[in-house]
């Protein structure tokens, strides 16, 4: 019930599948040029991205299937922050944006899991 709730998922939902099939949705951030679009409110019609803040999206994206993924191995041993701080840690090494901790990863997990989209990083 807990982990149904934190992300965002009804009572009685198969929260494993769902977190892969967010996952899924996730991932398309990077599979094509325009994927990050099914990631944000009205897939940009209105052409209001830089292309810093398609960065910013596509790498909140792969923060937040890493988080995703290490809550999934880890379900019982590690909370969700530890899990969000993790994931902070290990894509910081592979060049990503250093993140100061795992609470912008919890933090987006929040917003995202109301609609399954990120709001504009500028929030316009």
């Amino acid at each position: 019930v807990e982990a149904a709730k934190l992300f965002g998922f009804r009572r009685g939902d198969d929260v494993l599948k769902g977190l892969q099939e967010r996952i899924e949705l996730l991932k398309k951030a990077n599979q094509s040029v325009d994927g990050w679009k099914s990631l944000v409110p009205d897939d940009d019609k209105l052409d209001l991205y830089s292309q810093h803040d398609i960065m910013i999206v596509r790498h909140k994206a792969q923060y937040m299937i890493k988080a995703y993924l290490l809550a999934m191995e880890k379900m019982n041993q590690e909370n969700w922050r530890q899990c969000c701080n993790m994931a902070a840690d290990q894509l910081s090494e592979l060049g990503l944006e250093k993140l100061n901790s795992g609470d912008g990863v919890a933090r987006w997990n929040a917003v995202f899991r109301v609609a399954n989209t990120f709001p504009h990083p500028r929030r316009l």
